[in-house]
């Protein structure tokens, strides 16, 4: 009977904490509900916005949205995951209209971010207060906070404590079931966007296998890596439906070879290490490095005062247990690693730990010390507490040395309060000007408050020590002051803005979607893009890559974090050009309308391009003689080698209406003529007409009095087949980037399917590896080892 009540009063305790764990994302995300504004910070208006909306809109339309042919002519649009297509709690995207329910999906998920860490603690037998402390500390952490705006890495980074969780439970119970509940966390983990993470967990996994079977001499040891083992096997199996297309994506863009300097170029300068004990301290010095040289990914690495708080305590405490020590070491090399170019530790690990060379930026890394942090907060709160019941003379004895702290902290606050002292710091000593001056003092006003929460800490845990009639009231100050540090360091770091007043369509976007038939546009390199700030301010009236997806509006450019290698280098040779209308690629790559930031000079735009529409900060030139989407090409001539045939769509007489360059072999092209009763009667009656173009179909009546290409400018991509008449045909690799097929004399229907060859392969290993492990895993009786 008492054990019931016992565990009935756990559940409520339980139950209590994810409430005011819930009320407290309430609190630091209040601003999102229930306005109108949208979170709008950096990739989420570039990036995530429209290209998510845009799996929304064709799921809505009973479109599965496979492909994406709105931007770089054409990319798949669910194996790059980040546009989450596959991923289960995508369905928050369909509550509510799509402003509400983007708001909805990153409050969910930062809610769940601390469920998960809350479970795993309690999992670790820390009590419910302790977990609760560390479930809020790593919900706003600077590095969930700041994975805002990367909703891949957030969408990922989340399962990591439930990944623990259970992991954990098969090492403890040794009970085989938790391998295939840790593989399908892993899944979602791995749909949640961001595979890096996926990958980097899988090892810390191992690492957790190996250290836990170490103490449990080799049977344990050989145990727990066949744990981990059968845990990747099974992992493998669940995700192959996303990672088949996902890998054959990879393959065909330039991360494959992408280089060591590539790869480290945001790494954690050592100087920021200061940002996890005062948010925001070397704002000033970053500010005089260029934006792509700093690390400029996450706003902010600060994960609160209370861990540093404990984690002097647990110096203090005289007894160091094994788990302490494995978290401190955890704790220093994963900060070492989070360096990345600046140390010669990662340049190691680079070329050793298999995947690791496909991560970009070590900085994705932080999430480690950034949850070992808050294991450290619980850890150390846990054991105060239990100290503070037991063994209330070590923690009179301690009590000295917390209140020199304290009184040390308190004279440095002296210091920077006092007005000549904190002039000289400025101007003196840190000799800020203009922008770096003002952030230098923010900067010092973050300091000023890291001494008071640390010296109203230490007086807190002394009152506790001092005074235990205080504990209760103690404690829900110190609670009070978690949430005042995070929320006040984090709380509107990523800006929200109306929906109706940013994006609303600009004149420009007004004009273009009037225009009928099928085009693209190309925006000018000359749209300063680079600078986040800029585009944030003018998505949509400089219409910025990839926004233009809501409205429907094709574009010959794009904003992603993989590019395919051929559409970079095609890319490049339109940016090489030295004059738009000296570059017949415009007129093959069906761009009709040009976008500049200011007006070109006549000598450029006398024969080919004609201004139709100038506004403040955007001029739109219609190209007079662009291609169709579709158009027929009487000659073709066959090149061995993709540079051969690049250099030939770029040279000046290159000629796109008449000639198309095919890569490969003649094989299956018609020589001679085949009468036909239906042949047009004079050769202007020839035409290609496109009757249905979709995501995954493009259906395309062709009229034609002898044997000829159709060209499609859409992105030549391994998946896509062709069916003349109903019947397959050959596909060819035309001008380089784009896909063609030969059409014989008289009319016919050509139409374009989207179907990859792992179309029912990859869902087909997924489901048997579910079926065998739902019968060989969980089918199993627990058995002890």
């Amino acid at each position: 009977m008492t054990s019931k009540k016992e565990n009935q009063k756990k559940i409520a305790k339980n139950w209590l904490a994810l409430l005011l764990l819930f009320l407290a994302a309430l609190f630091c995300f209040n601003d999102w509900f229930p306005s109108s504004d949208v979170v709008f910070f950096r990739d989420l208006s570039r990036y995530f916005y429209p290209l998510r909306e845009y799996t929304v809109h064709c799921l809505k339309q009973g479109i599965f949205p496979w492909w994406n042919p709105y931007i770089m002519m054409g990319i798949p649009h669910s194996a790059p995951m980040q546009f989450v297509v596959l991923y289960p709690l995508s369905f928050l995207y369909f509550i509510g209209d799509f402003q509400f329910a983007f708001n909805l999906f990153i409050f969910v998920h930062l809610f769940l971010a601390a469920v998960f860490a809350f479970f795993f603690f309690k999992e670790m037998k820390y009590s419910t207060l302790a977990s609760g402390w560390g479930a809020f500390n790593w919900m706003m952490s600077g590095y969930l906070v700041s994975s805002i705006n990367l909703l891949n890495i957030l969408g990922s980074v989340i399962w990591l404590p439930l990944v623990l969780l259970l992991f954990h439970r098969f090492l403890s119970r040794r009970d085989k079931r938790y391998c295939f509940w840790t593989g399908l966390a892993l899944l979602m983990m791995f749909l949640g966007s961001e595979a890096g993470i996926t990958l980097v967990t899988g090892w810390l996994l191992l690492g957790y296998a190996v250290v836990d079977g170490w103490r449990k001499g080799p049977k344990g040891l050989s145990f727990s890596l066949k744990g981990w083992g059968w845990t990747a096997v099974l992992f493998a199996g669940l995700s192959a439906f996303q990672w088949i297309p996902s890998l054959e994506y990879l393959l065909q863009t330039e991360r494959v070879q992408m280089s060591f300097q590539t790869a480290t170029l945001w790494s954690v300068p050592p100087l920021d290490l200061l940002n996890l004990w005062s948010p925001y301290i070397t704002d000033a010095w970053a500010l005089k490095q260029d934006y792509w040289v700093r690390q400029s990914l996450f706003t902010s690495y600060y994960a609160g005062m209370l861990p540093w708080v404990f984690i002097l305590w647990l110096f203090l405490e005289l007894k160091k247990t094994p788990r302490v020590k494995w978290l401190l070491i955890g704790l220093v090399c994963s900060l070492i690693i989070v360096l990345g170019k600046h140390t010669p530790v990662y340049k190691l690990l680079y070329y050793l730990v298999p995947g690791l060379s496909s991560i970009r930026y070590p900085v994705r890394l932080f999430f480690i010390p950034t949850l070992l942090l808050c294991w450290l907060l619980v850890h150390g709160c846990d054991s105060f507490l239990r100290f503070s019941k037991r063994d209330r003379p070590f923690l009179r004895s301690r009590s000295a040395a917390y209140l020199k702290i304290s009184l040390a902290g308190a004279v440095l606050i002296l210091l920077f309060s006092l007005e000549p002292v904190s002039h000289w710091v400025r101007e003196k000593l840190l000799s800020s000007q203009g922008e770096e001056k003002i952030l230098m003092q923010i900067s010092l006003l973050n300091l000023h408050g890291t001494f008071q929460i640390w010296i109203a800490s230490w007086l807190l845990l002394w009152l506790i020590a001092a005074f235990p009639a205080l504990r209760y009231l103690t404690l829900a100050v110190l609670s009070l002051i978690l949430l005042w540090d995070l929320s006040g360091a984090h709380k509107g770091i990523n800006h929200t803005m109306p929906l109706q007043s940013f994006w609303r369509p600009s004149k420009a976007i007004e004009y273009l979607k009037k225009q009928e038939g099928y085009f693209r546009i190309c925006p000018s390199p000359n749209f300063d893009l680079r600078n986040y700030a800029a585009p944030l301010l003018r998505v949509l009236e400089w219409c910025v890559p990839n926004s233009l997806v809501s409205f429907g509006i094709a574009d010959v450019t794009g904003y992603d974090s993989l590019y395919p290698r051929r559409y970079l280098k095609l890319l490049g040779k339109i940016v090489a050009s030295s004059s738009p209308s000296s570059n017949q690629l415009f007129n093959l790559l069906n761009a009709r309308f040009l976008l500049t930031p200011k007006e070109l000079p006549k000598e450029f735009t006398a024969d080919t391009w004609k201004l139709v529409l100038e506004g403040k900060e955007i001029f739109i030139y219609e190209n007079k003689k662009v291609l169709p989407r579709a158009f027929l090409v009487p000659r073709a001539v066959f090149l061995s080698d993709e540079d051969g045939a690049l250099s030939r769509i770029s040279a000046p007489d290159f000629q796109p209406s008449q000639e198309v360059v095919l890569e490969g072999t003649p094989e299956g092209i018609i020589v001679e003529n085949t009468p036909s009763e239906e042949l047009p009667a004079k050769k202007n009656e020839e035409n290609a007409v496109i009757e249905v173009y979709r995501p995954n179909t493009v259906k395309i009546r062709v009229a034609s009095g002898r044997p000829q290409f159709l060209v499609l400018s859409d992105a030549y991509y391994p998946g896509w087949k062709a069916f003349l008449d109903g019947k397959p045909a050959p596909v060819f690799r035309a001008d380089y980037y784009l896909r063609s097929v030969q059409v014989p004399p008289g009319v016919h229907e050509i139409e374009w399917v989207y179907r990859p060859w792992w179309f029912f392969w990859a869902p087909g290993i997924s489901l048997l590896t579910l079926f065998l492990s739902l019968r060989f895993f969980c089918g199993l009786d627990r058995k002890h080892y």
